[in-house]
């Protein structure tokens, strides 16, 4: 009887490392999966199994793609921003040409 209260509290033990791996995705502590299956001593197939059981993958893929896309949208609206300014600031600069002699001629 004692092996089977040994084996339970075993595997309650390992579930509650499962959890807390878990946990610690979620809330940042761990960067990634590796970090995660280290610090509560699983295997990363083990870990990796319960964040797709319950679709932690998705989540993050989702907030990865949103991060991204807020990036870009920021990238676009400082050119759009920066854009008119460069145009205004080389229709104010002087045109010049070389002449065929290799002198510079000011075009005005």
């Amino acid at each position: 009887m004692d092996i089977f209260k040994e084996k339970h509290e075993l595997l309650e033990a390992r579930q509650a490392a499962i959890e807390a791996a878990i946990l610690d995705l979620e809330n940042g502590a761990v960067k990634d999966v590796s970090a995660a299956a280290r610090a509560y001593k699983l295997s990363e197939e083990t870990v990796w199994e319960q964040v797709i059981d319950l679709g932690l993958h998705l989540r993050w893929s989702a907030q990865n793609n949103e991060k991204l896309q807020r990036e870009r949208e920021q990238k676009d609206a400082k050119k759009k921003k920066i854009l008119p300014e460069l145009m205004e600031e080389t229709e104010r600069l002087p045109l010049t040409a070389t002449s065929k002699c290799g002198e510079h001629v000011e075009n005005k």
